[in-house]
C-alpha cells in the first residue's frame, strides 16, 4: 500500500506551491489584459491552482515535519483552512456583487500572499 509518504522525496523544496500560489493570479493577468475572450484563463489557473493544492496539502507537513505524529500536524494545518473555505462563498459572493474586478483583484491578492508566505517554508533540521 502507498501513501502520502511515497510522494515527499518528489519535493525538494515547496516549489509545487510556489507554482499553485501563482496560477491563479497568472489566469486573473491574463483575462484582464485579453478581456472577456480570455476568461477561461482564470478557470484554468484556479483549477489547476486548487489540484496542486490538494496534493501539496498532504506532503507539505510530511516534508516540513517530518512521519512523527503527521496526522495530528496535519490536522493542525488543514482546519483554520476548512473554517475559512465555508466562510469564502459568501465572502466571496458580497465582493463580486459589487464589482468582478474588485473580486479578481482580492482573489490574487490572496494568492500572492500565499507565495510570499511559503519563502519562510523551511524543512525541520535533521529530516
Amino acid at each position: 500500500m502507498r501513501g502520502v509518504g511515497h510522494g515527499a522525496p518528489l519535493i525538494a523544496e515547496p516549489t509545487q506551491e510556489l507554482t499553485a500560489a501563482l496560477l491563479h493570479p497568472l489566469g486573473a493577468l491574463i483575462a484582464f489584459v485579453g478581456g472577456k475572450g480570455a476568461a477561461g484563463a482564470v478557470a484554468m489557473g484556479q483549477g489547476a491552482g486548487n489540484g496542486l493544492l490538494a496534493v501539496a496539502s498532504g506532503l507539505l507537513p510530511l516534508h516540513l515535519f517530518g512521519r512523527e505524529n503527521y496526522g495530528v500536524r496535519q490536522a493542525l494545518m488543514l482546519t483554520p483552512a476548512r473554517f475559512v473555505q465555508a466562510a469564502a462563498p459568501a465572502l466571496y459572493g458580497v465582493v463580486l456583487d459589487r464589482s468582478a474586478g474588485l473580486a479578481m483583484l482580492l482573489s490574487s491578492g490572496v494568492c500572492l500572499v500565499m507565495f510570499a508566505m511559503t519563502f519562510g517554508l523551511r524543512r525541520k533540521p535533521g529530516l
